[in-house]
């Protein structure tokens, strides 16, 4: 077991496991989603449960034992994911290093009147708990939900921010985000009727946002 713990911390590289990927089920089948490649496979499920033991135990490897599988199970399975990562090049997602393009050569004059997109996150409050959470507590580096909701006045300045630096923009769009955003409704209404009063000569879209998607209100 000594190879395969040294190969997966040479994989790791002291950083957080589960920026490699994700792992997930449906009633048949399981699957990993790997963030390097892009590619979800079709895994059997003592892989499954190997790397879904490695994303939601911070990288403890020694933790792999307190799976039901015999060593030679756990072993085959290790071999499987190594494979994976020589033939695959799974969990090999790069470390950025560098961030390009407009917004890093022209922050200044962006910042100043080109700004055209902010996000409210309204609530810390969530009434679910979806495994695929970033504030799910398997993801170990990132804050838990809270009870805090934003205040009136806090939005007021960043729809007001919004209004002043975006006078090259024809559009504006503010999207709300959480916890679960509509659990503070009467702030989304206040602030909706808040920009429609301020922004008379641009198209304002609003959304509620989610991890994964946003929907139009």
């Amino acid at each position: 077991m000594e190879e395969f713990e040294q190969f997966f911390k040479n994989l790791q590289k002291d950083q957080y496991f589960p920026r490699f990927g994700k792992v997930f089920q449906t009633d048949d089948y399981y699957y990993f989603l790997d963030m390097g490649t892009g590619k979800i496979a079709q895994v059997n499920k003592d892989v499954y449960l190997v790397l879904k033991a490695l994303f939601e135990t911070n990288n403890d490897f020694q933790s792999l034992g307190a799976l039901s599988l015999t060593d030679q199970i756990l072993k085959k399975a290790l071999a499987k994911i190594r494979l994976g990562v020589e033939k695959q090049h799974i969990l090999s997602a790069p470390l950025f290093s560098e961030v390009k393009g407009k917004a890093t050569l022209s922050l200044d004059s962006m910042l100043e009147s080109e700004v055209a997109h902010i996000i409210l996150e309204v609530t810390e409050k969530c009434n679910l708990r979806c495994k695929y959470c970033i504030y799910h507590p398997t993801h170990l580096l990132h804050r838990r939900f809270g009870t805090k909701d934003m205040s009136v006045f806090t939005a007021k300045c960043a729809i007001d921010f919004l209004a002043s630096h975006s006078q090259k923009n024809q559009e504006v769009y503010i999207g709300f985000y959480g916890g679960e955003p509509l659990l503070n409704f009467p702030l989304i209404k206040f602030s909706i009727q808040y920009a429609k009063s301020i922004f008379k000569n641009k198209k304002v879209s609003f959304s509620r946002m989610e991890r994964f998607k946003d929907s139009k209100i």
